[in-house]
């Protein structure tokens, strides 16, 4: 997040994160992951929870544990339709 803080604003007064990406390589390595489905856009909180939440319930490891926290979730906050 510091390399953020330190990227300047690009067209339109927007930090680019693929501006922020590139000054990252210099100091450190950059891994990715090639989706086969789908498309995320991690560019406001909101869908960033949501690619959280869709990634995590995808993995085998903390899926269905994830799946079973989310569920207590939305029974405590009345949140079933």
């Amino acid at each position: 997040f510091d390399i953020i803080d330190r990227t300047p604003p690009g067209t339109a007064g927007e930090i680019q994160i693929t501006d922020a990406m590139t000054l990252l390589l210099q100091r450190d390595q950059i891994l990715g992951f090639t989706f086969t489905e789908g498309r995320f856009d991690t560019g406001t909180k909101l869908e960033y929870l949501r690619t959280l939440v869709e990634l995590a319930l995808e993995r085998p490891d903390v899926g269905p544990g994830f799946r079973e926290l989310l569920a207590e979730i939305v029974e405590r906050e009345g949140l079933v339709r």
